[in-house]
């Protein structure tokens, strides 16, 4: 009986392993996105705030010169998705290929995006970038009000 146990055991700890090492990333997915309007850095940070949001999404890297996004992520999501969330907040994105990486290769999101720029602080018709009040609001927030306690 307690033979059978520790089999038991040992076979469940396997399934855990196994089951936690899915969910770290190991079937992950890399999208290369065309994606248009990106005019500075900003557009990418605004790009990067969207795509955290979307449930299995690992990280992203871009090039707003090229208007090139790459994204990484679980199964879960797809080019397509991806590409229809960056066109609702106004880069018309189409996916151009998908590819399975390792863990290893992935780009994952930063703990903190840059906040100068970012929501609404670009002026896609002057081809410049500018901060918020929000932003300055943010920095102030972070920066400044810590330092006074």
């Amino acid at each position: 009986m307690a033979r059978q146990f520790s089999i038991n055991f040992i076979l469940i700890i396997l399934l855990v392993i196994g089951v936690s090492a899915t969910a770290q990333g190991l079937e992950l997915q890399r999208t290369t996105l065309k994606v248009d309007n990106l005019t500075c850095p900003s557009c990418l940070n605004r790009a990067e705030v969207e795509l955290k949001k979307l449930p299995g999404m690992v990280g992203m890297a871009g090039d707003w010169q090229k208007g090139v996004i790459i994204a990484d992520h679980g199964t879960m999501v797809n080019g397509e998705t991806i590409a229809k969330l960056l066109t609702r907040i106004g880069y018309g994105a189409k996916a151009l290929q998908t590819n399975a990486i390792t863990s290893k290769e992935a780009n994952y999101f930063s703990k903190s995006t840059a906040i100068l720029c970012g929501i609404g602080g670009c002026d896609n018709n002057k081809k410049r970038c500018g901060a918020t009040a929000s932003a300055w609001k943010e920095l102030y927030r972070r920066y400044i009000k810590p330092a006074d306690k």
